[in-house]
């Protein structure tokens, strides 16, 4: 009984399959006395378009807010052998300031770090970051500013003159004003 269940059931469903590939397959020809039009894409085709860039231009009155990297310092605390690797501990503290004309919420802008060197060869690489605030509630009203404070550790090769390059907003995750001054940079010094 439960084979002819199933076999019923399969005949259901497979059937339209079935009687589809039976459909007759109609040819047509172009008649070449009449001038055509052709269609470069149908109407529901939709076209890709491209990412605005960060740089473009914002009309100066859109209400969007403008956290400003308006300083930091980096201070050298100390120096430790790690898994055969020697790592340098230091403080990055820095300044923020919402030049915009709308308040922003500071629970989910970040600053991140990167260590960059110009010699033997050019090279960036990651070297820690923060949250502006780890519990919600920081809100950035327009002018007001934000002082903030982290301690990183990471490999830096001190013989190639390594330059601390910091970002708020990395990578433009909040929408603003101007997305040219969220980035600093300064040499490490030990």
């Amino acid at each position: 009984m439960k084979h002819f269940l199933c076999t019923i059931v399969a005949f259901i469903f497979l059937a339209p399959v079935l009687l589809a590939q039976r459909t007759p397959v109609t040819k047509k020809t172009i008649d070449t006395t009449k001038a055509q039009t052709i269609k470069l894409s149908p109407p529901n085709t939709a076209v890709r378009r491209t990412a605005t860039p960060a740089t473009s231009a914002i009309d100066a009155n859109a209400l969007l807010p403008d956290i400003k990297l308006v300083s930091f310092t980096i201070k050298y605390v100390s120096s430790q052998e790690m898994n055969g690797e020697l790592r340098h501990s230091y403080e990055i503290a820095y300044l923020l300031k919402n030049e915009g004309n709308v308040a922003v919420s500071a629970d989910s802008i970040g600053m991140q770090g990167f260590i960059s060197y110009q010699t033997p060869v050019a090279a960036t690489s990651p070297a820690c970051g923060a949250l502006i605030n780890q519990t919600s509630g920081l809100i950035l009203a327009p002018g007001a500013t934000h002082k903030g404070l982290y301690r990183c550790t990471s490999p830096v090769d001190k013989l190639n003159n390594p330059v601390y390059i910091l970002y708020v907003d990395y990578p433009n995750l909040v929408r603003e004003l101007n997305e040219q001054n969220n980035k600093l940079q300064l040499p490490i010094t030990f």
